[in-house]
């Protein structure tokens, strides 16, 4: 029996509070401490002040309530504010930011897969209103991040127009685990979440995106103007939140949102199919063998990420701008 299983420890009551699944409750002592508990039982009649709390319990003082907000088992609007609100983050918060960098050690590979599939259905979910919107062609309603493809040419220019950088792993490619792409690839930009990423240099951030490049991975970000991203995933399309549960909402067309048409010379063209491999959605193909060959586009299956624009050195691929 593990401590999720015995009330007495105090871990029997989070559950109830954080909304945490079926799936995760033999599991629950990997996602929370017994101080996190206690916590979470102070803060299950509603938000609390950092302050109030501290007033409490010693056991709440600044440094334990922010060590939980970093770790997402609670969200302070400012950590610096003994005023400012502290709530009780949803389970699937804490597993976003679990996954980066505690994972999938402990729990067996057969326990992992309804974990996953239980985190796309909350990511589904949570951009369901989004996507709505965007398929009636209303502008997007609440706070939910719109997600664009942007160019690799595109991403380098978001990276150079912040004021710092910071690397994280990726969410998604640690949860589905489905590839063998690069990982530690995804950026934030001036303000780092929670505090849980790696600052590095733009210089920096431009490499790895470089690196992610060449692994025909996709980019997306909440922005397409520099200097106003708040971060840029490197995708792929085996382990994407977005792309996969675009797929279960049936809005591939609108999510992430497309912003690019490939046009192909043919004149140029010289059929070494590394469009072909490279393209994450397998949106081409090669109607013909060697040299004879046509490159063909499913239009529908195309996405416009770009990412057989970059492997053709032939240049007979050109992203046009809808």
């Amino acid at each position: 029996m593990t401590a999720a299983d015995d009330g007495a420890t105090g871990l029997g009551q989070v559950p109830a509070i954080v909304e945490a699944p079926k799936s995760v409750l033999p599991w629950l002592d990997r996602f929370y401490d017994e101080a996190d508990a206690a916590l979470l039982a102070a803060l299950a009649g509603g938000p609390r002040t950092l302050g109030s709390l501290a007033e409490e319990s010693a056991a709440f003082d600044a440094a334990t309530v922010v060590r939980a907000h970093r770790r997402a088992v609670v969200t302070i609007a400012d950590e610096t504010d003994p005023a400012s609100s502290v709530e009780v983050a949803p389970f699937w918060e804490r597993f976003g930011y679990w996954i980066l960098f505690e994972g999938w050690r402990d729990i067996p590979p057969e326990a992992q897969a309804p974990i996953a599939e239980g985190y796309l259905g909350y990511y589904a979910a949570d951009i369901a209103e989004a996507v709505a919107d965007l398929k009636a062609g209303r502008p997007v309603s609440g706070d939910t991040d719109p997600y664009h493809y942007v160019l690799y040419r595109e991403a380098q220019e978001l990276a150079r127009g912040s004021q710092r950088a910071f690397a994280r792993p990726c969410p998604c490619r640690r949860t589905f685990q489905r590839c063998d792409s690069p990982v530690d690839v995804c950026l934030w930009f001036d303000e780092d979440e929670r505090g849980v990423g790696w600052e590095i240099s733009r210089e920096r951030a431009l490499e790895l995106l470089t690196e992610a490049e060449r692994a025909a991975l996709t980019f997306t970000s909440d922005s397409t103007e520099p200097g106003g991203a708040s971060w840029i995933c490197c995708c792929c399309a085996d382990c994407c939140l977005p792309i996969l549960a675009a797929e279960k909402l049936n809005a591939a067309a609108v999510w992430p949102l497309r912003r690019h048409r490939m046009t192909i010379d043919h004149d140029r063209c010289t059929s070494c199919c590394v469009c072909v491999k490279r393209c994450p959605f397998d949106a081409l193909t090669m109607d013909g063998k060697g040299k004879d060959g046509v490159l063909r586009l499913d239009a529908d299956a195309c996405r416009g990420c770009g990412v057989c624009e970059t492997g053709c050195k032939e240049g007979a691929i050109v992203m046009v701008e809808l």
